[in-house]
């Protein structure tokens, strides 16, 4: 169920970003290639943080692999394992996708149309990423999220929550509109 809520984080992208760049992201994703992956893989070979994307958008995803490269027995039973922990999160990877991508691609349009150089405007595309996704790298992790093994047993999907959380902060000290905040945490809250 967790990993069909993943393409709801467009609503997240909306407030981070605006509307009008996340449906021009949404229709590069979708128009310019044949798949969504397609997509993911031009991202990918210009943003060494979306190729990375899939490993780390949630802080457990990024501890098993982390494990994993830590060196894992190369016997038969090594192996059926490091299969096994590869799979448990392809669902929600492959959804997450959907959010991520077309962000990724609205913010960076959004930088380039202020005038921003290339290489500003990937890294502003990673961060409209990172705020309005929220990420599993350690820099990416509230400092509860950083606690020993008890904060984590009670901070698991955490990130989601405190990204919420800190766009609705964003958009109540922003100088837009009421009715714009309003739409905001409607986006943020409800949707």
């Amino acid at each position: 169920t967790t990993s069909l809520l993943q393409p709801f984080g467009l609503a997240q992208s909306i407030v981070r970003i605006g509307p009008k760049w996340v449906f021009k992201g949404l229709g590069d994703a979708l128009m310019s290639t044949a798949r969504l992956e397609n997509a993911m893989t031009r991202i990918g070979a210009e943003s060494s943080f979306m190729r990375l994307r899939a490993k780390t958008f949630n802080r457990e995803l990024n501890e098993i692999h982390g494990r994993i490269r830590a060196g894992r027995s190369t016997n038969l039973g090594g192996r059926i394992l490091t299969g096994y922990e590869n799979s448990l999160f392809i669902l929600m990877q492959k959804l997450q996708l959907i959010a991520d991508v077309p962000t990724w691609l609205g913010a960076y349009e959004k930088a380039i149309a202020a005038g921003n150089d290339e290489t500003r405007a990937i890294a502003l595309a990673d961060q409209a990423v990172i705020d309005s996704q929220g990420g599993g790298q350690t820099k990416d992790l509230a400092a509860i999220e950083r606690g020993g093994q008890a904060a984590k047993l009670f901070t698991v999907f955490y990130s989601f929550m405190n990204t919420t959380a800190n766009l609705a902060v964003a958009s109540k000290m922003g100088p837009d509109s009421k009715a714009k905040f309003a739409a905001n945490m409607l986006l943020l809250t409800v949707v």
